[in-house]
Formats: structure tokens, C-alpha cells, sequence
């Protein structure tokens, strides 16, 4: 009988990144890991810091897995435009600024806002 060991690849602990904004999340997981991105609400958390990861700090994977980190957000609207921008950026997003007339939001706030962190962009309207 012969025995045959199939190598898993270079073992890497995943970090601790709950708390860090998606930026340095993403740097203390870069090079060995992939990051995926989550977006979900949480009143108790700062804006644009990860708010869970799977798989769990201390877990070992193999090197090029994904990481799900999910991400802080909250509605910007009513938002000055300026403060919403600034916020949307924490995510890495690129903000996109349209110009609507709103009669219940006061000029110079953000009426709507819609991330597509998949194309990587924040439209503030």
C-alpha cells in the first residue's frame, strides 16, 4: 500500500481585522489572503470598520483564500454632502455626485445614496 499526502498549499492564520477600517483590514490581510466584501448596518459600530470576518481570527486556510469581511455602513441621506463623502470613502468607494431638487431635503445634503462596492462607487444624489 502506498501512502499519498496531498499538500493543502502554505498555511496562513488569518488575523484579527474586527474594529480596523476596510483600508487596514485589507492591508493586514494582503499578499497571502483574498477579501470579500459585506455591507450591513450596526448602530453600535464606527462607520466603515469591519464588524465580523469569516474565517474567524487564529483560523488557519490555505494561502489565496477568501476572506468575508462585513463592513459597517449606514444611510447617508439627510446627510451634509461634504460629511456623506468623506464617510463613503472609508469603504474604498469613489463617490459619484448628481444634482436633484428635493422639497423635504434641505440644498447641500444627500437625498439618496446607492454603494456599489462592486464597481466600486458611492452615487450620492
Amino acid at each position: 500500500m502506498i501512502h499519498l499526502e496531498n499538500s493543502l498549499g502554505k498555511a496562513v492564520e488569518v488575523a484579527e481585522v474586527t474594529g480596523m477600517y476596510l483600508s487596514e483590514a485589507r492591508n493586514a490581510l494582503e499578499g497571502d489572503l483574498e477579501t470579500e466584501i459585506l455591507m450591513a448596518e450596526d448602530d453600535q459600530a464606527e462607520y466603515g470598520t469591519v464588524i465580523a470576518q469569516s474565517p474567524a481570527a487564529g483560523e488557519t486556510v490555505s494561502q489565496g483564500e477568501t476572506v468575508t469581511l462585513t463592513v459597517c455602513v449606514r444611510d447617508v441621506a439627510g446627510m451634509e454632502l461634504e460629511a456623506a463623502g468623506e464617510l463613503v470613502t472609508r469603504l474604498e468607494l469613489q463617490p459619484e455626485v448628481e444634482h436633484a431638487f428635493s422639497a423635504d431635503v434641505r440644498e447641500g445634503c444627500v437625498v439618496k445614496a446607492e454603494l456599489e462596492p462592486e464597481n466600486g462607487i458611492a452615487r450620492l444624489t
